[in-house]
């Protein structure tokens, strides 16, 4: 077996890596930590992740759970999920008919240099091209159920953002779209991939059939609400949010814009109920809590509260 890590963003001298390594170690996985950073896992026998054992590890050591949560990771699924990248046959796809480098013909030397000053920088694109699997085969055979897929493939997704693989992100829930187009769930991540492309008026109609779909699905209520405090649209924007809060009281993010629109409407009174309510449970992300007790403060003289 053997790991190798790198971080490159040249397509040319990333594939010659790999069907280099490939060439010895026919069952090949490659995992990312982050865009451009990767660990590839290479053997002579099928590479099969034990996701079990990691579960199982993750619900033994507190200390363990309390550090991926600080980071948004509330499960092993989503870890790996968020980390995996690509299959076996996916690296074979994506190094297909790349010349095998040799001694007497030194295919690296070359290409490499070349690479740099062409500023061959096509890697992700051509990794979303050949990927198709967002889990191991092995892992994702054990979701037999349809429910099952698509949570898993929401918990990927939503990890994904964390870690801003926007274009993973983005290609994950449009499959997860077709897969499942009334998912409330998967409309809400959906409509964020679309406001961080800058396309709002899909984003509105995502977070809306979100609610269509599921009227007590709160996150949509949130999602929306948010994205016409954006827009400026101050009251159309505390419907929603108060709409999320009636059902799921308390939502540190849903109570935090809430406070900044009452404020901003100088509703002082009704800002700060929503923000005690929400600071009564807890709140694992520090900056989140941080940005809540801020807005008990006064008011600025404007009566405009800085944003978060």
């Amino acid at each position: 077996m053997t790991l190798k890590w790198y971080y490159d963003e040249h397509a040319a001298i990333f594939t010659l890596f790999h069907v280099s390594s490939a060439s010895v170690f026919p069952h090949t996985v490659l995992l990312q930590s982050q865009p451009n950073d990767y660990l590839m896992i290479g053997s002579c026998q099928p590479l099969t992740p034990a996701l079990g054992t990691l579960e199982a590890y993750y619900a033994a050591v507190p200390s363990l759970r309390a550090d991926m949560e600080k980071i948004g990771f509330t499960s092993p699924l989503g870890l790996l999920g968020t980390t995996f990248l690509l299959t076996t046959d996916e690296i074979h796809v994506l190094t297909e008919n790349i010349p095998l480098h040799f001694d007497n013909r030194p295919t690296l030397e070359f290409t490499a240099p070349l690479s740099l000053l062409s500023m061959d920088t096509a890697l992700p694109y051509e990794l979303l091209q050949v990927k198709h699997s967002f889990l191991p085969p092995s892992i994702a055979s054990a979701f037999t159920s349809r429910q099952e897929r698509i949570n898993a493939y929401n918990t990927i997704g939503e990890g994904l953002f964390r870690v801003k693989n926007l274009d993973l992100a983005d290609k994950l829930f449009a499959t997860l779209q077709e897969m499942a187009p009334y998912d409330a769930r998967s409309l809400v991540n959906r409509g964020r991939v679309y406001i961080l492309q800058g396309k709002d008026l899909l984003a509105a109609e995502a977070f809306t059939k979100a609610i269509a779909s599921d009227p007590n699905y709160a996150l949509a209520y949130f999602h929306l609400g948010m994205l016409y405090k954006t827009q400026g649209l101050y009251e159309k924007g505390l419907s929603y949010l108060l709409k999320g809060l009636d059902r799921q009281p308390g939502d540190p993010r849903g109570s935090l814009y809430a406070a900044q629109i009452l404020k901003h409407l100088d509703q002082n009174t009704k800002a700060q109920q929503i923000i005690t309510t929400a600071l009564k449970k807890p709140i694992p992300n520090t900056g989140l809590r941080n940005a809540l007790e801020q807005e008990l403060m006064p008011s600025q003289p404007d009566g405009i509260t800085h944003q978060h």
